[in-house]
């Protein structure tokens, strides 16, 4: 295996455990590839917020590649968990989401997760 598929590889690893992490936190129980697509809702929603550009259902489609309707459909669940709220026509966090044992805990295990893959991409390439 050369080192851009053992690079590609490791990387490719660890977004594969990123989104099973969170979506197993956030989403217990949901099969997988529902749950990702939660995961990319809510975290475009957590950031129209924090960079203070809230989100509308047109902006989510087009960040996401998602039609409308698959995007309304999410946005459905997310208010129905908890996650996310509606304002007029903008979307944001619930209040409190943000600051969850849930959200410390995901945080810890992707960091996790990332600072392995660093340190195996690290050795990898300095005994190339």
């Amino acid at each position: 295996m050369t080192i851009i598929e053992q690079d590609s590889a490791a990387i490719a690893r660890m977004l594969v455990a990123l989104m099973r992490t969170v979506s197993a936190v956030y989403y217990p129980g949901m099969q997988l590839i529902d749950g990702i697509e939660l995961v990319f809702v809510g975290i475009h929603v957590f950031l129209g917020y924090v960079e203070r550009r809230p989100m509308t259902v047109s902006r989510l489609s087009r960040a996401l590649g998602m039609s409308r309707a698959t995007v309304v459909r999410r946005l459905e669940t997310l208010i129905e968990v908890g996650y996310v709220k509606r304002q007029d026509n903008f979307y944001c966090p619930e209040e409190g989401v943000i600051n969850t044992p849930y959200l410390r805990d995901v945080l810890a295990r992707a960091s996790k997760i990332v600072i392995t893959t660093a340190k195996e991409l690290f050795k990898m390439d300095t005994e190339a």
